[in-house]
């Protein structure tokens, strides 16, 4: 289940392709085994009775794999049930899909999905204390149910106990280590709390959880960027900068991982830069933004960051391309459009013939032009469009 308010039940079925190898793999024949239409659609379509015990199915016996995919005890009703709580989850009716779970509860009061999908109809109602209630009773029917422990880690999320969140998305990735969701929501709540942390500035707790948690899990780059981060709050610039460079040794070429850690290397040469005056970090600087483009290619932001470091640099020509590539990525990027018109003005500087002059003057009034468009309240970019005139009319004279 993700932090999104729009929770549904469609993730309670991940593990529909794993379920039918397995069942292929056994040579189980649905059709051999003459099972009804309806039985063979929860089987082939719905997971929601399925994954929980498919793990440990034995194939023993003509009616081992349909008693312990479904209950015999349970109709056709339940399986209608199943399908209209889900239905109407999708359709955001949470009151009725929690009536529809009550129904499937009623029947069978150890049905720990129905229990767990009470708690996300819950949740989708910001309910939580209700849906942890929920989530609890469906781990006390199944512990090793690890999509219960993952839900209600987010119900916990949500409810801001990050935690106790944390602690119940570790005991759903224990469960089933290579399920990528619980692993994404426990970074979610992680990040959250170590910002709580660095909002409040107690940097000594932050670092304490991060260098804690890099210890179990070494190779992970998700908490070196933190542990980056916290630095970097922190204003301890070199301990930023080699974090950032240790994730980027760690993360797979080209990767996002990779190229969120060349950014904020980026991002602290440049703090560096503006500290110390030099240009050496300005050149460090751009050559972790261009890096960063490896794994983000076609991204504004980047294109804009190592245009501006070059415009630090005097560096005219290559800054005029890469503002040109941040307007090509998003045209409607104001602060580009305001830049590239100042390297326009600065290109001026070194032609010599008035008619040249001109053109470069009215390439930048336009980009001037288009980003007053964009940003009409922005006094700062009348204020150039106002000295490019200026220049133009100087010309004139």
């Amino acid at each position: 289940m993700t932090l999104d308010e729009d929770v549904n039940l469609e993730r309670e079925f991940e593990e529909l392709a794993e379920i039918e190898m397995k069942v292929q793999k056994e040579k189980f024949s649905l059709r051999k085994r003459k099972i009804p239409n309806w039985l063979r659609i929860v089987i082939g379509l719905s997971a929601f009775s399925a994954y929980e015990t498919i793990d440990n199915l034995v194939f023993e016996g003509e009616h081992s794999v349909i008693k312990s995919i479904f209950n015999l005890s349970e109709s056709k009703k339940t399986v209608k049930l199943y399908e209209q709580a889900l239905e109407q989850s999708r359709l955001g009716e949470y009151n009725q899909a929690i009536e529809s779970f009550d129904k499937l509860i009623e029947i069978n009061p150890q049905n720990s999905i129905a229990w767990s999908g009470r708690g996300i109809s819950l949740t989708s109602l910001r309910r939580y204390e209700e849906a942890i209630k929920n989530f609890n009773k469906a781990i006390e029917i199944n512990p090793e149910y690890a999509h219960a422990w993952d839900n209600k880690g987010t119900a916990l999320h949500n409810q801001g106990n990050l935690e106790e969140a944390i602690e119940a998305y570790n005991k759903a990735i224990n469960i089933n280590s290579s399920e990528k969701s619980f692993k994404q929501n426990r970074e979610g709540a992680e990040k959250r709390l170590v910002e709580s942390y660095i909002k409040s500035r107690n940097y000594s707790k932050a670092l304490s959880y991060c260098n804690k948690e890099i210890k179990s899990r070494p190779d992970n780059t998700f908490l070196r960027v933190l542990l980056g981060d916290i630095y970097t709050h922190k204003g301890d610039v070199d301990m930023a900068i080699v974090t950032y460079k240790r994730v980027a040794d760690l993360a797979e070429h080209k990767s996002l991982e990779e190229s969120i850690a060349y950014e904020k290397l980026g991002d602290v040469y440049e703090k560096k830069s503006s500290q110390t005056g030099s240009r050496d970090y300005l050149e460090e600087a751009r050559h972790a933004y261009g890096m960063a483009q490896y794994g983000r290619s076609g991204n504004a932001s980047l294109n804009y960051k190592e245009g501006l470091m070059e415009s630090k640099l005097g560096l005219v020509s290559e800054a005029i391309k890469d503002y040109n590539w941040a307007i090509k990525c998003d045209p409607n990027y104001a602060e580009a459009h305001n830049k590239l018109g100042d390297e326009y003005i600065n290109k001026t500087k070194t032609i010599w013939f008035k008619s040249n002059k001109k053109k470069e003057i009215y390439k930048a009034m336009t980009h001037y032009d288009k980003a007053i468009e964009l940003q009409p309240n922005n006094q700062a970019f009348r204020n150039d469009l106002k000295r490019a005139k200026q220049i133009l009319a100087e010309l004139d004279e």
